[in-house]
């Protein structure tokens, strides 16, 4: 009841209840996202088991990508599907950010930016297990759920589309 006079929430899930998705819960006959400003914090125990990973684990490494120019090549591709795709404003600096932070935890880094974030690209570092996945892209759905995909930039020569369509996900 008590959530009805505040506005502001900080939702902090522990165990079973990261899978809860608190903003679809409905109070007062509407959901918590519609009347309430909602920010999800870690745990405490979250916290204490991120400082108790060891560094530079063996074998641990991390993909980065973000900064993607969608350029004509990766437009058209999205619009044959009904999107019209801009650049994502920050996911450079993002991507360079969560590199630098998570470096502590990782051997090796691997960044994709910019005009080197093709689909070839991001299937060759994942060829190679990651531990970390940070992927600053565009991911478009559809009503056949093989065909949404994360969208990179096409590699014509190497027949790729620039589209990782979920059955392609799998294989890697």
């Amino acid at each position: 009841p008590e959530v009805r006079d505040h506005s502001n929430l900080i939702i902090v899930p522990d165990a079973q209840l990261h899978s809860v998705p608190f903003a679809a819960l409905v109070v007062g006959g509407k959901r918590l996202i519609e009347t309430h400003s909602l920010v999800r914090a870690p745990s405490a125990s979250t916290y204490v088991l991120l400082q108790r990973k060891t560094t530079n684990a063996p074998g641990r490494s991390l993909l980065a990508v973000g900064g993607v120019r969608y350029n004509a090549d990766a437009s058209r591709i999205a619009q044959q599907r009904g999107y019209k795709l801009g650049n994502l404003p920050g996911s450079r600096d993002e991507a360079i950010s969560a590199a630098d932070a998570l470096a502590p935890l990782v051997q090796e880094r691997v960044l994709l930016q910019g005009g080197d974030a093709t689909e070839t690209a991001v299937k060759q570092a994942v060829r190679t297990p990651r531990t970390l996945i940070h992927l600053g892209v565009h991911g478009i759905s559809s009503d056949q759920p093989d065909r949404g995909a994360l969208v990179f930039l096409p590699d014509e020569p190497a027949g790729e589309d620039g589209l990782l369509e979920v059955p392609e996900i799998v294989r890697l």
